[in-house]
């Protein structure tokens, strides 16, 4: 039998264990709360900070991108800003322009100077463009025009002091916008003209633009029209790889990698891959409009197709086309009318417009490089995601 003292001591432990108990259970109920109340003061504060950063985009958006007056035309800040975020090739890239039909998006980029060396061509001889467009011969001769004033200035007066004075401002000479016009070229067939032959690497372009291809068989059914746009652009691609600086050594030494390897592309870890290192820092506009935290060492010149957004264009599966051809696809993004002023998009059979405006109907840029293997990771800016037959 238990003595009565022993019996005492052990029920005063158990009294104290539990009043110990409920003590830790009461400190971490006030902990628990505690803890509640903190995270809900700090997701309070996240969401109104929150609000406040998205309130302040809106603000900034309206400022670079909306109008009060639809009617008024953008400001000088507007068009920079979207020029930058948009136009998906650089000032300095030697341009080739394919498929021009009034020569309006060549005439638009030298007046802008939205590049420094254009090559602008059109599918039709001199003379069609001039009979098909009303506006083609004023176009073509305001090129010429201002090639010309470009290539003399004031200068052919001017004494060797003055031309002296004029050479001072490297900046101004920057500025100049070359451009030359050349008429019959079809952009499926670009190694059968003589200027586009044996070019030295130097030479080449750093973009090829094709804008809103078309046949312009004016096929009714949907699938043979499709199918028509779809050879034409798969042969352009085919051939637009010899024009772009590295294009050649690029695509060859992909074809190798891939014959050997039974066709399979190269990963992370293999002896081809080679992820580059993380720039320190990109230059403004580095990339035009896509920036860029991965790429091969050696690129390769950009193609880039403009289509209008929607049916039957979707349906001609672009970037399918270009892969196949040998492409990658490393930007996709809006085609905003408002920073070509004076662009005016034409039918491939000649004056007039499709059922709706071309200027009120989203389009985008299409941009590819010649596909080397190698890993890319890229951060797009902005990407916007009824059409008829040209």
């Amino acid at each position: 039998m238990a003595k009565k003292g022993g019996l005492k001591a052990t029920l005063a432990r158990s009294l104290q264990v539990e009043k110990a108990q409920k003590v830790e259970a009461e400190k971490a109920k006030r902990r628990k709360e505690f803890e509640e109340g903190k995270r809900k003061s700090q997701t309070q504060g996240a969401s109104k900070s929150q609000k406040q950063a998205n309130k302040r985009q809106k603000l900034e958006h309206q400022r670079l991108y909306e109008k009060s007056d639809e009617s008024a035309p953008l400001t000088e800040e507007q068009i920079r800003i979207r020029r930058e975020r948009t136009i998906p090739w650089n000032k300095d890239d030697k341009i080739l322009l394919l498929g021009e039909g009034d020569f309006s998006f060549a005439l638009c980029c030298k007046k802008e100077k939205l590049a420094t060396n254009i090559v602008a061509t059109a599918f039709d001889s001199e003379e069609e463009v001039k009979r098909k467009y009303e506006n083609g011969a004023e176009n073509l001769k305001e090129l010429e025009t201002e090639d010309k004033s470009e290539d003399n200035g004031e200068g052919e007066e001017n004494d060797e002091e003055g031309f002296e004075e004029e050479l001072e401002s490297e900046d101004e000479l920057n500025e100049a916008v070359e451009t030359s016009s050349h008429f019959d070229i079809d952009a499926t067939k670009l190694s059968n003209y003589k200027m586009f032959k044996n070019m030295s690497n130097g030479n080449k372009f750093d973009a090829i633009v094709f804008n809103f291809p078309h046949t312009g068989d004016g096929i009714k059914d949907q699938d043979r029209n499709v199918l028509r746009n779809q050879q034409m652009l798969h042969a352009f691609f085919k051939c637009a790889i010899p024009l772009l600086k590295n294009g050649v050594e690029v695509y060859e030494k992909y074809q190798k990698y891939k014959a050997k390897h039974d066709g399979n592309p190269p990963k992370p870890g293999t002896s081809h891959y080679k992820a580059p290192a993380k720039p320190s820092k990109a230059a403004k506009n580095a990339m035009a409009g896509y920036s860029i935290y991965g790429r091969a060492p050696l690129r390769t010149g950009k193609v880039i197709v403009t289509l209008f957004d929607g049916a039957p264009y979707n349906l001609w599966a672009v970037k399918s086309l270009a892969k196949d051809a040998g492409f990658k696809s490393v930007y996709t993004g809006p085609f905003d009318w408002e920073v070509f002023p004076n662009y005016h998009h034409r039918r491939t059979r000649g004056m007039g417009d499709t059922t709706k405006k071309a200027e009120t109907r989203k389009a985008k840029f299409f941009v590819f490089e010649v596909e080397d293997g190698r890993g890319i990771i890229t951060k797009k800016i902005e990407n916007d995601d009824g059409s008829d037959s040209e």
